[in-house]
């Protein structure tokens, strides 16, 4: 069975109004499709919907979803970060609120705790954006995080 949001929050980061994924539809070596909705309290959400470089960032979080899937049944870590877009082509004027979502993930290269996927956001047939993202993943988040700085 496919992670639902509740789920979903068990393999990525982001809570709240900075979790942009909904759910895991499929998942096949290194390839998923996640589903997702525009909801009101998006970043960067205005009258009109959100910029489509906000879709840039759900396809980062559905990476770290297919990765977080994928450490999961390994079980390791599945946290990172998004370092570098290497390109992006977005779709002009802002996604409305509401507008179902389909983004495709798939990992082109991986590199010791170096990953970088092509990402592509859906609403329908219509392209929204195509992404290709780069991200770093270590192995002990701890590492990098959480720790106190001595004065």
């Amino acid at each position: 069975m496919a992670p639902s949001a509740p789920e979903a929050e068990q393999l990525i980061p982001h809570r709240g109004r900075m979790r942009l994924v909904d759910r895991l539809l499929w998942m096949e070596g290194d390839r998923a499709r996640i589903a997702t909705a525009v909801r009101p309290d998006w970043p960067l959400c205005g009258p009109q919907g959100v910029p489509p470089l906000v879709l840039v960032e759900a396809v980062a979080q559905a990476a770290g979803l297919l990765m977080g899937h994928r450490k999961s049944q390994e079980r390791l870590g599945g946290r990172g970060w998004l370092v570098g877009i290497k390109q992006a082509s977005l779709a002009s004027g802002p996604v409305p609120v509401g507008t179902a979502l389909e983004l495709d993930v798939e990992i082109l290269h991986e590199v010791e705790q170096y990953v970088v996927f092509r990402g592509r956001a859906r609403a329908g047939e219509r392209v929204l954006a195509e992404v290709e993202i780069q991200t770093f993943q270590p192995a002990e988040m701890a590492a990098y995080v959480g720790e106190e700085r001595e004065a």
